[in-house]
């Protein structure tokens, strides 16, 4: 055996003794992910991957030139892709904004834990919508004010990140088949969390994986004070209705907080 073959074995060895269940993290924007996904990855320190969005993007943008067949909607794939490379490629813990992929699910899912952490849509799209306003030089920047923004397209889809994240297929429009479909995928997971119990979310994934998962409090917006004013003056409605499919999800998953803690399969 070489040197280099050698070295390779032990880390392998390594990896092996320190890892425990593997374990993929769909990672849902403003759902407290961040917190989560750090934690995760101390965990896994020896093999573990994540993946960003500003860096996948630039990826994509730059594989789009000279390539006039790849819409700019098919990031989504792109990143499913890499998702499912990571996978096959053994990493053991694998921690990104990635959308629920029903290929790396049928594949893995043996082999792999698939869970999530979902928050109150309402106070997620008000999260997100803040964060991505107030940094111009990130990716899905806002420039313009809540009014401006609620009629549009993009508050729409913003408002439906549940239903893009896990009904499992890229669109443009969603109707309520991807609403179902995205339910149905929240319930093949091995465990949905919920932000306010994120206590016994990490206490789940300590019990699923063998680790100890210690999630702490990190890239935190307190939006709270702002969802009372906005759902309580000429825009609430607007907001609730953007939010429509993500809360019909998220309504139909909440007896997922109750034993057992598995969603069924």
């Amino acid at each position: 055996m070489s040197l280099i073959d050698f070295g390779k074995s032990l880390q392998q060895r390594a990896v092996d003794i320190h890892s425990g269940k593997r374990i993929v993290f769909h990672h849902v924007p403003k759902c407290g992910g961040t917190s989560v996904g750090r934690a995760l990855r101390r965990a896994y320190l020896l093999s573990q991957e994540t993946v960003t969005p500003d860096a996948s993007m630039k990826a994509f943008e730059a594989a789009r030139e000279g390539r006039p067949h790849l819409a700019a909607g098919d990031v989504s794939e792109f990143r499913e892709m890499m998702l499912l490379y990571m996978l096959y490629s053994d990493t053991r813990c694998v921690s990104a904004h990635i959308p629920f992929s029903d290929p790396a699910f049928r594949q893995f899912s043996d082999r792999y834990l698939f869970v999530t952490l979902l928050r109150d849509p309402v106070d997620r799209f008000i999260s997100n919508y803040y964060w991505s306003h107030q940094h111009p030089g990130g990716v899905g920047h806002i420039a313009e004010s809540l009014e401006d923004f609620l009629p549009s397209k993009r508050a729409r889809h913003l408002g439906s990140t549940y239903v893009r994240y896990f009904c499992g297929e890229p669109a443009q429009e969603f109707t309520g088949r991807h609403v179902e479909a995205a339910i149905r995928n929240l319930r093949r997971m091995d465990c949905v969390g919920f932000l306010d119990e994120v206590g016994r979310f990490a206490a789940d994934l300590r019990r699923l994986t063998g680790k100890r998962i210690r999630i702490g409090r990190e890239n935190v917006r307190n939006t709270g004070g702002k969802r009372d004013s906005i759902l309580s003056g000429p825009l609430g409605k607007q907001v609730l209705e953007a939010c429509r499919f993500d809360s019909e999800i998220w309504e139909a998953v909440q007896d997922l907080r109750s034993s057992p803690r598995e969603a069924a399969r």
